[in-house]
């Protein structure tokens, strides 16, 4: 092939993954006796298709002529079960639905749910520092009692409460994206991403970290700063003032949230360690321990695949050989089927295998698996 252009390195975090781009009419060659190209059907459709719109509005217009495209091109028995759907780019990796991605896909609800919790976190912080500094408040008495008796307004003490916890808010988010900056390779190695300092400079982030800063700083010095200001100046400075007259039911009330959060949140890690636990030890129903895979797939292995095995059982250490045509567990085909009696087709995932993968794999049958002319597996879903 001719190298026409060199592009620059895909951004890390788009789904297009790839070491170089080639037409369509560059598949067009042989290899191994077949011709490597688009299908001649529409039903097997190997690639992603991407369209690009003169005009967002016009998708509606689009759609509707799918209905036509599908009864034109399809047989009569696909007809009522293909439908063609369009989606924009940036919706593929949070918002898709769709079988065989081009790469991994996460889940919008996985963002609701950590932004709910990063919600509670931040609320059960805040009610941390609204107990604590009610819990000191016999050390402020003499301060709040002086101030009032110097003149100062309601205001005034208003103003400063809830400016001491905004200068707190600051200190606290300073440290954290501090400690996030440094934890980024930490970070990046537990969830597999390639998140960067430049994403903490976006302008979005940064204005929705300002507006979180002075949020949690408000709703932090608003009950301490009304409590306080309203307090009587003369009760204030008198001998064994130990406590205010605020509320006992509403600081209660935020004790209660707090616990009520906490045990939510305990229980849930609690749970997730051990979804996670049974998702590593669970049995798979088949033995997957000392499998070697050797990647073949349109090597010179496959025609040669039978004298290929005789050589490697000559070694002693290796027990058994065979081959299919993915990973267990990681990728399969599908298949239409039609059960006996009926006359419905119905899509099941498909692996084919080499012989022997029964016995290598001490794989276990389970009750609906298909044996295909002893060269391919029904796996039931």
């Amino acid at each position: 092939m001719t190298v026409s252009g060199v592009i620059e390195d895909v951004p890390d975090n788009s789904h297009f993954r790839f070491d170089f781009m080639a037409s369509f009419t560059s598949l067009k060659t042989l290899r191994f006796g077949r011709r490597i190209g688009p299908p001649d059907r529409w039903y097997w459709n190997p690639v992603w298709t991407y369209l690009l719109l003169k005009d967002p509005k016009n998708v509606d217009q689009i759609s509707a002529q799918f209905p036509r495209i599908v009864h034109k091109y399809y047989e009569e028995a696909l007809r009522d079960r293909v439908e063609f759907v369009l989606q924009p780019l940036t919706d593929i990796y949070l918002k898709s639905n769709s079988d065989f991605e081009i790469s991994a896909m996460s889940d919008i609800k996985y963002v609701y749910i950590f932004a709910i919790l990063g919600v509670a976190i931040l609320l059960v912080a805040c009610i941390n520092f609204i107990n604590l500094t009610t819990a000191r408040s016999a050390e402020r008495f003499k301060e709040i009692g002086v101030r009032k008796v110097m003149g100062a307004f309601k205001a005034n003490l208003i103003i400063q409460f809830i400016s001491e916890s905004m200068v707190i808010s600051i200190i606290a988010y300073a440290l954290a994206f501090g400690i996030t900056i440094l934890l980024i390779p930490i970070l990046n190695n537990l969830t597999d991403k390639a998140l960067t300092v430049s994403a903490f400079v976006d302008l979005r982030f940064v204005v929705a970290s300002i507006a979180i800063v002075f949020f949690a700083g408000a709703i932090s010095g608003v009950y301490p700063a009304f409590i306080f200001s309203t307090q009587d100046a003369v009760k204030i400075l008198k001998p064994n003032t130990g406590k205010f007259s605020g509320s006992a039911v509403l600081r209660k009330s935020l004790v209660v949230f707090q616990f009520v959060v906490s045990m939510i949140f305990i229980s849930g890690t609690i749970i997730a360690y051990k979804q996670i636990r049974y998702m590593r030890d669970a049995s798979l129903g088949f033995d997957h321990d000392q499998i070697i895979v050797i990647p073949s797939k349109r090597t010179s292995v496959v025609p040669k695949f039978e004298a290929f095995k005789d050589v490697l059982l000559q070694n002693s250490n290796i027990i058994n050989v065979t081959a299919a045509h993915a990973v267990v567990g990681k990728d399969h085909e599908t298949n239409n089927y039609k059960k006996q009696g009926e006359d419905d087709f119905v899509t099941y995932p498909v692996l084919v295998v080499r012989n022997d993968f029964i016995k290598t794999f001490e794989a276990k049958y389970l009750p609906g698996m298909i044996l295909q002319k002893s060269i391919g597996i029904l796996w039931p879903r």
